[in-house]
């Protein structure tokens, strides 16, 4: 089944993702609003879905594909583009500080909540 889900949402993806139309747009701005809730830099798909998991809102169509990607063993890399960058050089996100801090998942949670909002 996750099989299954996985090629359904990369077939999407791969059909939407560079279009105009409101798809596409549509994904690409997903994507925005899913690494910012994140808060990690690069790639939020390259990072370890069983350690950095929770910071998505499960339930959501990245979480369950980070899941997936995770579960399957699959690389999907997203171009870098689309990454989460720094506003100022030397900036980088909160929570990759809290990260190198080797902080307990469910505090990462926390801070992650708080970071949202």
């Amino acid at each position: 089944m996750a099989v299954n889900c996985l090629a359904g949402k990369i077939l999407f993806m791969l059909s939407t993702w560079e279009f105009e139309e409101i798809e596409g747009e549509m994904m690409r701005q997903v994507y925005k609003a899913f690494i910012v809730e994140v808060g990690l830099k690069g790639d939020v798909l390259q990072h370890n879905f069983k350690i950095f998991g929770e910071l998505a809102t499960k339930g959501t169509w990245f979480h369950n594909l980070w899941e997936f990607i995770c579960q399957l063993k699959v690389t999907i890399e997203i171009y870098s583009k689309a990454h989460l960058q720094p506003a100022r050089a030397g900036d980088s996100p909160i929570m990759e500080k809290c990260v190198d801090l080797s902080l307990d998942k469910n505090i990462l949670c926390r801070l992650n909540r708080v970071q949202n909002f």
